[in-house]
């Protein structure tokens, strides 16, 4: 299931960014998000006069209405962390009868055996998923969905709005930083697979502080998906930095330089929750290494 969930975050984000066309100039999506973008940043420009400047105001207003969300979702993963520990003494007994079937079923080779095995596991996952429920946790991967859907229109119509400018055409003409904003730019390109891979490094790392994760098989197996994306996110949007104009490109930077803080702040307000299990254990093995020596 929490496979099926980090595949529909890489769908979702493939799809806002390719499956409406940046020459659109009509529809729903274009006459609620990208016109009110395309718009906002041209009222934003008569002000400040610096194109490259309305980008980065623009989105730091965009990500600013967004960061409430993404804070309640720290605070919520750290109340659920709270609450895995509560769970974790079922979830054992039904991981290991889980474990236990998997051993099992390498031994069969009765294909009826082999599917009434497969029956029991289905049935013990969807167990596990009710002890989700009796104790108001859930794995990250849940939590992190909801922030990612409701900014993505949003961030989407900003990108759509910097490929396509038609209130703010004249953006493709101007320069920041002696970079022209409506051409490709190389320096730009490196700049945000940089940002990126150090967004992924700090998110990667936010979810191997949390000790519940190291104890749950789970968990453990989205950690080792989440390490792939931290690669996939800077190689995608680095192509669609290469195959656009700088100015979308300073737009990702920007973006990326916000989620840092964002991720900062909220480890900050919300640090990991370390559950007291873990801290028993751990004093545990120190004493016993002690008593060794």
């Amino acid at each position: 299931m929490k496979k099926y969930l980090l595949y529909a975050y890489i769908l979702t984000l493939t799809t806002m960014l390719f499956g409406c066309s940046a020459q659109d100039s009509d529809g729903f999506f274009y006459n609620t998000f990208t016109k009110n973008m395309d718009v906002f940043l041209a009222y934003i420009n008569n002000y400040i006069g610096v194109w490259g400047i309305s980008i980065i105001i623009i989105t730091l207003i965009v990500k600013g209405i967004i960061l409430p969300f993404m804070l309640k979702n720290y605070k919520k993963q750290r109340i659920s962390s709270m609450n895995m520990e509560r769970a974790k003494p079922e979830l054992d007994i039904v991981q290991e009868k889980i474990k236990q079937l998997r051993e099992s079923e390498k031994r069969v080779f009765s294909n009826d055996e082999r599917m009434k095995i497969r029956m029991e596991q289905a049935e013990l996952q969807r167990e596990i998923f009710k002890i989700y429920k009796k104790y108001d946790c859930s794995p990250a991967i849940f939590g992190n969905l909801i922030p990612i859907l409701i900014q993505a229109p949003f961030v989407t119509g900003l990108y759509f709005t910097l490929q396509n400018p038609i209130y703010s055409k004249d953006i493709l003409n101007s320069s920041f930083l002696s970079i022209s904003l409506g051409e490709k730019s190389y320096i730009i390109l490196i700049l945000v697979f940089i940002v990126y891979m150090v967004v992924g490094k700090i998110s990667q790392s936010m979810m191997q502080a949390n000790p519940m994760a190291q104890t749950n098989p789970e968990a453990e197996r989205m950690q080792n998906m989440s390490k792939n994306m931290v690669w996939i996110t800077p190689i995608m949007l680095t192509f669609i930095t290469y195959t656009s104009i700088a100015a979308i490109g300073i737009y990702f930077i920007v973006s990326g330089i916000l989620v840092i803080f964002q991720i900062s702040l909220g480890r900050k307000l919300y640090p990991p929750y370390i559950p007291k299990l873990t801290t028993i254990k751990s004093k545990k093995v120190t004493k016993n290494k002690l008593v060794k020596r």
